[in-house]
């Protein structure tokens, strides 16, 4: 099995595309029109304003939170479903919900929807990936 940063390559790349996927679906299908709302923005302007270029951005974004999240449950020895998840959990409500609040308390409409937005995605995506990995032994 291929290995990065003593990873399992095929179970990081599993968890990253259903992340990357999970974020199609949360924000293109269920939050579409709230998310939308909240940056002020209609459908045809993000359309756009997204290049296949900024998609790829994404998805090694998307890449390097699974490759941390991986190091983490690595360091942690977090191999069972509970504890990754809850391990994820954690990482999100010390490191992620605040990276996200950022935005909330820098940007001037200091939109609690698009807190609730992004933050619930970052929380399911991290637990998602999570659960990826530990049942696929990263």
């Amino acid at each position: 099995m291929p290995k990065l940063f003593g990873l399992n390559v095929v179970a990081v790349l599993a968890a990253a595309i259903a992340f990357y996927v999970l974020g199609y679906v949360w924000y293109a299908v269920l939050f579409e029109s709230q998310w939308l709302t909240a940056i002020a923005m209609t459908k045809s302007q993000t359309e756009a304003a997204m290049s296949p270029m900024w998609m790829g951005v994404g998805a090694l974004i998307t890449i390097a939170q699974v490759v941390g999240i991986a190091l983490v449950l690595k360091w942690r020895n977090a191999a069972t479903l509970v504890s990754a998840v809850g391990t994820s959990g954690v990482i999100w409500l010390v490191l992620g919900l605040p990276i996200v609040a950022y935005a909330y308390a820098y940007m001037p409409a200091h939109s609690e929807m698009l807190l609730a937005i992004d933050g619930a995605h970052l929380l399911l995506g991290w637990a998602l990936s999570a659960a990826i990995l530990s049942l696929l032994k990263v």
